[in-house]
């Protein structure tokens, strides 16, 4: 049976996506130290730091957040930094990777930039016989870099990340997690794939690999595992409509929660992937202008009266 014929009970939606619909948003996960992740993803990966911020529901531990040169949707990793922490058993995640966007003929570029600050990568071969490179950060996250057919990169195809790519899926469920991406969120199977990789129909587009593990175990999360993924929504309109729609297929949704750059409804998939719908903006330069992005602590307003409590518990660190 082909992914478009399975879970039939998840209707199709009417009408056309919006540019960005089904594209991912962000990827947040979790690491043990901000200054070895802030090290690994600016210095190393050369992501900028674009806000440092805290966990809006657990003030005490940084959110950290690394994009393109304004953050932009799509191009968004962020940390939730837990010191103290036990390690994730990665075997047992979800979701299993994060893929980052190079500019094509990098490869071997990135490799030797990677060998150079001792961390050892491996070039793999995956779907339509292309290779990717695959690697893990200081926590031990999964993440591989896969290249752009098109892009030849701002520095005549220097070594630098355009976005994010897609994320891995390990699906408890698939016959029901499939159609949700599928019917709901706009994605489809990709061409000239495995017919376990789904790519968005949004613009830019982002794939889904689908791992069908089916003996996945409960965990608790821990640094080195990815937290939940963010699908894109346009605005609070399209975010509703979404929202809608997974609600009319037995999902969960929560209410809105204003996340100050982006405002944010979750739910769960049903093999146990927690999802978020983000809206586009109003973005990260709604409190810092774009030159001075990632150089504040900054709070959302609820909770800049307790300002002085929470940098003094936060510990500092450097990039």
């Amino acid at each position: 049976m082909s992914l478009g014929q399975i879970g039939q009970n998840i209707a199709k939606p009417a009408g056309q996506a919006s540019a960005g619909m089904g594209s991912l948003h962000h990827v947040t996960a979790i690491a043990s130290d901000a200054s070895v992740n802030a090290h690994f993803y600016s210095q190393i990966l050369g992501l900028r730091l674009v806000k440092k911020s805290v966990n809006f529901d657990d003030p005490g531990s940084y959110h950290l957040y690394y994009g393109d040169h304004t953050g932009s949707p799509g191009s968004l990793m962020t940390f939730f930094i837990w010191p103290g922490r036990r390690p994730a058993l990665r075997a047992d995640s979800v979701i299993h990777s994060v893929g980052f966007l190079i500019p094509a003929g990098t490869l071997e570029l990135w490799q030797k930039r990677l060998a150079n600050h001792s961390i050892a990568a491996r070039v793999v071969v995956g779907s339509a016989n292309k290779p990717h490179l695959e690697f893990s950060d200081p926590d031990g996250l999964n993440i591989y870099l896969c290249q752009d057919g098109e892009a030849l990169g701002a520095s005549g195809g220097g070594a630098e990340i355009i976005r994010i790519a897609g994320v891995t899926w390990n699906c408890r469920r698939p016959e029901k997690t499939t159609p949700l991406f599928l019917n709901i969120l706009h994605y489809q199977p990709a061409p000239n794939r495995s017919a376990d990789v789904l790519t968005s129909a949004g613009t830019p587009s982002t794939h889904i690999g689908l791992n069908r593990v089916t003996d996945l175990q409960p965990h608790s999360f821990g640094p080195g595992q990815i937290h939940h993924v963010a699908f894109r929504a346009a605005d609070l309109h399209e975010q509703a409509h979404l929202a809608e729609l997974l609600r009319s297929g037995g999902v969960n949704v929560t209410g809105v929660q204003p996340r100050k750059y982006f405002s944010s409804v979750y739910f769960v998939e049903p093999g146990g992937g927690i999802c978020e719908l983000a809206t586009d903006g109003p973005g990260m330069s709604v409190d810092e202008p774009v030159h001075m992005l990632g150089t504040h602590l900054c709070l959302p307003d609820f909770l800049e009266p307790q300002r002085a409590e929470i940098t003094a518990a936060l510990p500092s660190f450097d990039l």
